[in-house]
């Protein structure tokens, strides 16, 4: 038994149809609110849209009628959720060279997603899992324009020795199963030698006074030594 006529639906409104042993062939597109329809790509098989937007989103249900007499039908249905992609992330706070035991304190930024993106910071390969204490999730603002979301993220994390000589630095938007990633090459030095001081050398131990007072000396002696080399030069002259 072949079909009188399928029909498409969404949210409960038709906006589709296909009578195939019509002569001619009619496909109409009812001109939904935000489905269009590619009628030389849509048949008793298949419907195709085009040119998706926010308000495409909702409950799409296919019925087939089958012939006369009986005209019985049948259906099935299915959600189809439409999103907007971020482009690239945005890493703002970013320095060029960071040295062991400096604090690297950057944000990344995903702006016009819809749903809002979820963002993540992945360290040389690992994730910094949200409840580290880590990563600040800061509020949701709207987009550029109606109906999307920018999302914004932190990141504070204090760099050690396994993190140097590079740091290899990925944020990832994802909005539901679909990511973008921005990535960046962070260089991390070592830290500053320390300079140590001759009297924190010699400590706090009771010879201490004694090589201070001999230091001093010396440098008096240096002091008043230098005139008389000079007025003996000037004198022998």
């Amino acid at each position: 038994m072949g079909f009188y006529s399928v029909r498409w639906y969404k949210n409960g409104e038709q906006f589709y149809s296909f009578v195939p042993k019509n002569t001619p062939q009619v496909k109409v597109d009812h001109h939904l609110r935000g489905v269009t329809v590619e009628l030389t790509q849509s048949d008793e098989h298949r419907v195709t849209l085009r040119e998706l937007r926010l308000d495409s989103d909702g409950v799409y249900r296919c019925e087939v009628m089958s012939e006369a007499p009986t005209f019985q039908t049948s259906f099935a249905s299915s959600n189809m959720t439409v999103v907007v992609m971020p482009e690239a992330p945005v890493l703002k706070g970013l320095r060029g060279v960071y040295r062991v035991g400096d604090i690297l304190n950057v944000t990344c930024t995903a702006r016009d997603a819809f749903p809002h993106a979820t963002l993540t910071f992945h360290v040389n390969g690992r994730l910094v899992h949200p409840g580290s204490g880590r990563v600040q999730e800061l509020p949701t603002t709207e987009g550029t324009y109606p109906g999307v979301y920018s999302s914004t993220s932190r990141l504070v994390l204090p760099l050690s020795e396994h993190h140097a000589p590079t740091l290899s630095l990925v944020c990832y938007a994802h909005v539901l199963s679909l990511s973008v990633p921005i990535e960046a090459s962070i260089k991390v030095e070592p830290p500053r030698t320390p300079i140590l001081s001759f009297f924190n050398a010699a400590g706090s131990g009771p010879g201490a006074p004694y090589l201070a007072s001999l230091l001093l000396g010396i440098c008096l002696t240096h002091r008043l030594l230098l005139p008389c080399l000079l007025l003996s030069c000037t004198s022998t002259s």
